[in-house]
């Protein structure tokens, strides 16, 4: 990942002392069985701003974990304005009434179909202990969304894959927005 650090990931504890933590994401990273982070992704809620007081208390070194965020902006190929679009743009002389243009209806479709990818990855310096929980503004969408449970993060962890750190941020960075994981609900917030 590029950064050295003298840090480690916390000695393992139960699932019943891990659930007495203040944090919900805190929680989530001191879970050591994949039993528990599935049962925790079951039944918990993170909240938004737990995690961003994870990012903080990571990013000046009063948690173990190192932390690293990428954005990942996507249009399909096929809504992408051409040469033909732009020049159309700034010559047509619309008004009410008149039938709308193609290239317009493809930049409304824009909107609807683009994805706005965020992960943020923790590791431990010896990559031992990592997780990764992205969203798209989708997944934290309230109204309309594609899990049942509403607005939620998608979890990879060290536990829930049989791959390395490197490889999955590796991925998630070459733009392959369909990475599977598990699925927890998510609240703005405390």
């Amino acid at each position: 990942m590029g950064i050295s650090d003298t840090r480690r990931a916390p000695p393992p504890i139960s699932y019943d002392e891990a659930m007495t933590l203040p944090n919900s994401v805190l929680r989530l990273f001191n879970l050591f069985q994949k039993k528990n982070v599935r049962r925790f992704c079951r039944s918990e809620c993170i909240s938004q701003s737990h995690l961003f007081e994870i990012i903080v208390a990571c990013e000046t070194g009063q948690l173990p974990w190192l932390h690293k965020l990428r954005y990942r902006y996507f249009v399909p190929p096929h809504l992408e304005p051409t040469a033909k679009d732009r020049e159309a743009m700034l010559t047509d002389d619309l008004k009410v009434g008149d039938t709308i243009p193609d290239y317009l209806r493809r930049m409304t479709r824009i909107f609807d179909e683009r994805r706005y990818l965020v992960g943020h990855i923790f590791y431990s310096a010896d990559l031992s202990n990592w997780h990764l929980l992205y969203f798209d503004q989708r997944d934290l969408s309230t109204r309309n969304n594609h899990w049942a449970g509403g607005s939620h993060v998608h979890v990879v962890n060290w536990l829930t894959v049989r791959r390395d750190a490197k490889v999955v941020w590796e991925e998630f960075n070459a733009g392959k927005p369909h990475m599977s994981g598990l699925h927890v609900r998510c609240k703005r917030g405390v």
